[in-house]
C-alpha cells in the first residue's frame, strides 16, 4: 500500500498482520527536485521516464508478449522522444513544471514521479493535441491528488486559466478544479476529492 497511515486499505488489515508488517518510508524524489528548483534535473527525469516506458514496450515485443497496440505505442513514443517534439518543447515542460510546483506547496498534495509518468505517457501516446491531453491528465491524474489545502487547488485553477487563455484547451482541468473547490470546508480551508 502507498501509506500505512493514510490509505483506507489499512483499516481491514488485522492487528497480527499490522504487527508483522514493516513500514518502509520512501522519499518523494520529485518533491526533492521541485524543492531544490532543479528544472534541468526534472526535464532529464521526464525524458528518462518516457525512455523507460518505450524500453518496457520494446522488451515486451521482443519477448513475444506484445499487444496489437504496441507498434502504435512505440511509434508515438519514438516521435515524442525526438528532438523538437511537442513533449520535449519548453512550452510543455514549463506547464508540467508549473503544475508540479503548485502542487508542492503542501506535502499533502505534492505529486510523485508516478503521477508525472502517467501524465507523460498519456500526452505522448494519446494522439491528442498536447494541451488538451495535458488538461485531461490534470483532471484525471492531478486533481485526485489534491485533497488538502484549498489554496493549492486555487493556485492551480489560476495557473490552468492562464494557460488556457480563452482557448478552451484547458477546459477539462478548469472544470475539475472548480468541482474540487466546491468541496472546500470553510472551517479547515481544505478540499476533499471523492471518486
Amino acid at each position: 500500500m502507498n501509506s500505512f497511515f493514510e490509505e483506507s486499505t489499512r483499516v481491514p488489515l488485522s492487528s497480527p498482520v499490522k504487527r508483522r508488517s514493516n513500514i518502509i518510508e520512501m522519499p518523494n524524489a520529485l518533491g526533492d527536485i521541485v524543492a531544490s528548483n532543479d528544472r534541468a534535473k526534472f526535464d532529464r527525469a521526464c525524458i528518462d521516464m518516457l525512455r523507460q516506458t518505450k524500453a518496457r514496450i520494446d522488451k515486451r515485443s521482443r519477448d513475444g508478449l506484445g499487444s496489437v497496440l504496441d507498434a502504435f505505442r512505440t511509434q508515438r513514443l519514438t516521435a515524442a522522444l525526438a528532438d523538437g517534439s511537442e513533449v520535449r518543447a519548453a512550452a510543455f515542460g514549463d506547464l508540467l513544471w508549473g503544475i508540479c510546483h503548485a502542487c508542492a506547496k503542501s506535502e499533502a498534495t505534492s505529486l510523485t514521479f508516478g503521477v508525472v509518468q502517467d501524465v507523460l505517457d498519456y500526452v505522448a501516446m494519446s494522439g491528442r493535441p498536447w494541451k488538451l491531453a495535458l488538461s485531461e491528465q490534470v483532471a484525471q491524474k492531478v486533481v485526485p491528488q489534491l485533497s488538502g489545502p484549498a489554496s493549492v487547488c486555487e493556485e492551480l485553477l489560476v495557473f490552468a486559466t492562464t494557460a488556457d487563455a480563452g482557448s478552451g484547451e484547458f477546459g477539462a482541468a478548469i472544470s475539475a478544479l472548480q468541482a474540487l473547490l466546491r468541496t472546500k470546508d470553510l472551517g479547515t480551508g481544505h478540499v476533499l476529492f471523492r471518486y
